[in-house]
């Protein structure tokens, strides 16, 4: 929603004599390092007298987390934005009580987890700038957008030689006119504390319009306008049907839910089935690859077996052949009377004679 300042005057203009409330905001967008890479965080201390309107512990601002910025590379800081909430004031004594040589100083630090942070580099913003920036919109917004050179830290340069530049942090102030008599006061120490807008959660895709104070809801009479009563039921309306679409959506989910737990358990039941059968069919099938495997067993003796009484046998018959062969030899076989008969016939000459005898 954004906040139109009403006229103070006739004719239009706000009238910046009075007291406003006034809403100083900075944010540091990215950080540019040329000479060294560095897990880098910045941080900044409110300078005075802003430091006396706010707790302590608001007056210290640090990016987190620390990111990692490589050499010459263009690193967004994430969470780099912080609004103040300042108290009623003149443009005059804004200027001259409030922001006039005010300058916050920027350092931009290195986080070690093995020893405390190292400042690497500063840079400084003077706020009395931001007052002579133009309107960025009707609601009395000044913005100025910055990019700040960073100057290396004592420690990282020479003692005698100028200071040396080691990158660049892009950043942006706004100023916020609140509105005059009609804006709410913020107590300059006992409620400014209260009233600080802190965004630094804030990512800054979703700052780019800061949120403001609504316009008052009733007219010059104290009756509530017309437009607010609207509003109202519109809001109310938009609420009920939020309600009802809420209670929709469970009744819905939970029908959903009971079907899907239907589907499951009729999907669980059908799968125990199937997994039962399947084990006793297994279980069949392993019954009968046993019992075919025994009687393999029994015929595989039983083969063994036959094989040693036919080898049995044919020594046997092998045995018995060869004493038949031995005596038929010597059946066979003429003596030696027959052979010297023989020889004889044949130096007679009688070859008939040789052949009786020796078939005898």
């Amino acid at each position: 929603m954004t906040h139109t300042v009403q006229p103070d005057g006739p004719s239009g203009v706000p009238d910046l004599s009075e007291p406003h409330t006034w809403r100083l905001s900075i944010e540091l967008k990215a950080l540019t390092l040329s000479t060294q890479a560095a897990m880098a965080f910045a941080r900044y201390h409110l300078p005075p007298p802003l430091t006396s309107l706010f707790n302590p512990s608001l007056c210290v601002f640090t990016t987190h987390p620390a990111v990692m910025c490589r050499r010459n590379t263009n690193t967004h800081l994430p969470n780099a934005f912080r609004a103040y909430t300042l108290p009623a004031l003149s443009v005059d004594r804004l200027r001259e009580g409030m922001l006039q040589g005010a300058v916050i100083c920027i350092e931009i630090c290195h986080k070690d987890k093995f020893r405390s942070d190292e400042v690497i580099a500063t840079t400084s913003i003077h706020l009395e700038e931001v007052l002579d920036a133009p309107l960025s919109d009707e609601g009395g917004c000044r913005c100025l957008s910055m990019d700040l050179p960073l100057l290396a830290s004592p420690s990282k340069q020479s003692v005698t030689g100028p200071a040396r530049q080691c990158g660049r942090i892009q950043a942006l102030l706004y100023l916020e006119d609140l509105g005059g008599d009609k804006a709410p006061r913020v107590a300059p120490y006992a409620t400014a504390m209260d009233n600080i807008t802190d965004l630094s959660m804030i990512e800054p895709s979703d700052i780019s319009r800061h949120q403001q104070h609504s316009t008052l809801s009733t007219d010059s009479t104290g009756n509530l306008r017309p437009e607010y009563i609207c509003a109202v039921e519109l809001e109310t309306w938009k609420k009920n049907e939020e309600a009802k679409f809420r209670v929709w959506l469970r009744e819905q989910e939970a029908a959903r839910m009971k079907t899907l737990n239907a589907e499951y358990t009729a999907k669980e039941v059908t799968r125990q089935r199937g997994f039962a059968e399947k084990m006793k069919s297994l279980a069949a099938l392993e019954t009968r690859l046993k019992k075919k495997a025994t009687e393999l067993e029994q015929r595989e003796v039983r083969v063994l077996a036959a094989e040693d009484s036919i080898a049995k046998e044919k020594e046997g018959v092998a045995t018995t052949l060869r004493r038949r062969d031995e005596e038929h030899a010597c059946t066979t076989e003429p003596t030696f009377g027959q052979s010297v008969q023989a020889f004889a016939c044949c130096s007679r000459g009688d070859e008939y004679l040789i052949v009786m005898i020796l078939a005898c």
